[in-house]
């Protein structure tokens, strides 16, 4: 791969997803195991390197063992124990090699191979299948640049055994106890002729570093990315990606779905992942209070979602400021709530108007027909109230405090809280207790009362967990989703009765979709569904 340009590497990498795909399928396959030997001194017989596909019934010792630690870490932290190393890895900075938007490189911190190093996708997928075509070629351009680096390291041909480890193909669900990544164990120690031996103390006790790791990934991140034949590395230009014959052939061909949204002033707009869009509020120096703009904002690019088709889970945060958000921007909205020489009468006039197009803002969550999270850290004031209770699902930080703050500037809510908080807590009394005192109140007690459903150790943390339930959502049939949202919208807001009379109309127009028997198919293959946009 060293001297191999990106379009070959990602000719391999296409190869191995359509051999996964195929072999997953099969009822007695559980486990897939790739894998590349490259060099007589890890015992490959033929010069040139080589790779192999194991179809297994059983998932082998090692990828089993590393599931298991896992799970058991995401039973106890709720966490991808993957997503978290290789964020704390990201912070050190010592051990990564190189790295791209998809992928990262690193020696771990456990390694036993003098220049051993774990190659690890930067967002939380589970095996080959779920790379975009984008990632595809992100994955690649890492392995080409950590294999050019081993060359250059000794300048010789370097000697590796390496090996994908990801998401079995069990029929068990591996949402969060798997993380794609790729072990490299090369075995050249001092020089391109001496070998590291595992024995003595080694075999009988444990492995010895000949160099701390930090050392290895400081000699790696000196080595070169031309080769030292003078192979320079290829510009990065995106191809074609066909899919398998049995996936929809009108998927979504992976652009950044977040560019129609670079023009708004007071929102930035990312796409994380694949099908999910970041709304971050973004008036830092304001501590993102709600100033027309943002109004104006708001509502135009939920109303844009609702017609993308690309679109099919939104996350909200606070964005880059200490709080979530401090509510109405009382300097810019000053003079409206001012009483003045105005006549009443006409002021009133002009004032409904107003605060309709600013409950049509936070309204446009419920009518995008996408699931929206909203992750709140530090101060939600106000306004904020009336954002998160029309989001269908909200995470809090443990910094994170609440209140419904309008009755100390002398009005009562009037943006949706005093509307929607009861329907989402259920609790009349406490709703009122915080209407008329406009108290703060923290994230516990918001958990308690049920205005989140998950509290997160830190703002990084309750963002990334945020971005991860969307993701998974994304991964579901468009339609069924839509379908959930709306009709649990209805039923809210009507008796159960006409709830299900709604439902009984909604299926019975929503079931005649291709979703339903490409999710049946694919759960009888035990593979990851592909659904076509909206």
């Amino acid at each position: 791969m060293a001297e191999m340009n990106i379009d070959e590497i990602l000719a391999v990498v296409e190869t191995w997803t359509r051999e996964y795909i195929e072999l997953s399928s099969k009822e007695y396959v559980n486990y897939i195991q790739i894998f590349e030997n490259k060099g007589s001194m890890v015992g490959c017989s033929n010069p040139h390197p080589h790779g192999q596909i194991w179809a297994l019934g059983d998932i082998p010792q090692e990828p089993s063992r590393e599931l298991s630690s896992m799970k058991k870490y995401y039973e106890q932290h709720q966490r991808c124990l993957l997503c978290d190393y290789v964020a704390l890895e990201k912070r050190d900075g010592a051990r990564i090699v190189c790295e791209n938007d998809s992928f990262v490189c690193l020696v771990p911190f456990w390694a036993v191979w003098p220049f051993e190093t774990l190659v690890v996708s930067n967002n939380h997928l589970g095996s080959l299948v779920d790379l975009n075509p984008v990632q595809q070629k992100d994955l690649a351009d890492a392995l080409r640049r950590v294999a050019c680096r081993y060359d250059n390291v000794f300048e010789s041909s370097f000697p590796y055994s390496m090996g994908i480890h990801g998401a079995p193909c069990d029929g068990q669900p591996h949402a969060y106890d798997c993380h794609l990544h790729i072990h490299f164990y090369p075995p050249l120690l001092r020089s391109a002729t001496i070998k590291k031996f595992l024995v003595g103390f080694e075999m009988m006790a444990e492995p010895q570093r000949d160099l701390t790791p930090e050392q290895a990934a400081e000699r790696l991140r000196g080595c070169s990315e031309i080769h030292y034949k003078g192979i320079s590395p290829p510009e990065m230009e995106l191809v074609d990606f066909q899919p398998n014959l049995q996936q929809p052939t009108n998927c979504l061909k992976m652009t950044d779905i977040a560019t129609p949204y670079a023009e708004f002033k007071t929102l930035r707009i990312t796409s994380p992942s694949e099908h999910v869009l970041h709304v971050e509020l973004n008036r830092p120096n304001q501590m993102n209070s709600m100033n027309p703009q943002f109004w104006q904002d708001f509502r135009d690019v939920f109303r844009r979602i609702r017609a993308d088709t690309n679109v099919r889970a939104v996350v909200i945060s606070g964005g880059e400021c200490r709080m979530f958000t401090a509510g109405l921007d009382l300097k810019a909205f000053g003079p409206t709530l001012a009483s003045g020489d105005a006549d009443p009468a006409r002021k009133a006039l002009n004032f409904i108007p107003l605060v309709h197009d600013m409950q049509e803002s936070f309204t446009a969550i419920e009518n995008c027909l996408r699931p929206v999270i909203v992750a709140v850290h530090g101060a939600c004031i106000g306004g904020g109230i009336d954002l998160i209770t029309a989001c269908d699902i909200r995470f809090a930080s443990k910094d994170a405090f609440f209140s419904v703050k309008e009755v100390d500037i002398g009005l009562a809510a009037d943006i949706g809280t005093l509307q929607r908080l009861p329907k989402v807590v259920g609790n009349d009394s406490w709703v009122r207790e915080l209407a008329f005192t406009g108290r703060n109140f923290g994230a516990a007690e918001a958990l308690q009362f049920g205005l989140v459903s998950k509290i997160v150790e830190n703002k990084q943390d309750l963002v990334a967990e945020a971005i991860k339930t969307a993701t998974f959502i994304a991964a579901k049939s468009p339609i069924a989703v839509v379908g959930t949202k709306q009709v649990l919208n209805y039923s809210r807001d009507h008796t159960t009765a006409e709830g299900l009379h709604y439902v009984q109309l909604w299926n019975a127009a929503m079931t005649n979709t291709q979703d339903v028997p490409i999710a049946i198919q694919a759960n009888l293959a035990k593979k990851k569904p592909v659904f076509p946009k909206l």
